[in-house]
């Protein structure tokens, strides 16, 4: 038999060890998946948005021969079929194209076409 003062000691430590136990740690890499994908969606989600406004934004006659390559801090880095429509979409932007694609999204903070 036990004397009554133990049983009570015995559910102290009990208590103390759960009380101080170190938890296990999580080692799964399921956060940080999550987390790129996250951020895969959103910059997704901000290529997608600023593609459909300089879709918008630019004259017919030159879209078909300018494509986006790729969004950088802010730079939009356009590609263009030669050296006249580089210099039209030059022109285009110079006299307020910048301006249009800006208003349409915040993301574009300046333009650069190259051949």
């Amino acid at each position: 038999m036990q004397r009554p003062g133990r049983a009570s000691a015995l559910s102290r430590i009990e208590a103390l060890r759960k009380f101080r136990a170190v938890p296990q740690r999580n080692v799964s890499i399921t956060g940080e998946v999550d987390a790129l994908l996250r951020d895969a969606k959103k910059v997704a989600k901000a290529v997608k948005a600023v593609d459909e406004s300089w879709r918008v934004a630019l004259p017919s006659e030159i879209a078909s021969r300018v494509r986006p390559e790729k969004l950088s801090r802010g730079v939009l880095t356009l590609i263009a079929s030669d050296a006249a429509v580089k210099y039209k979409v030059e022109m285009w932007l110079r006299e307020g194209g910048l301006q249009s694609v800006q208003a349409l999204t915040k993301t574009v903070k300046r333009v650069v076409v190259k051949l």
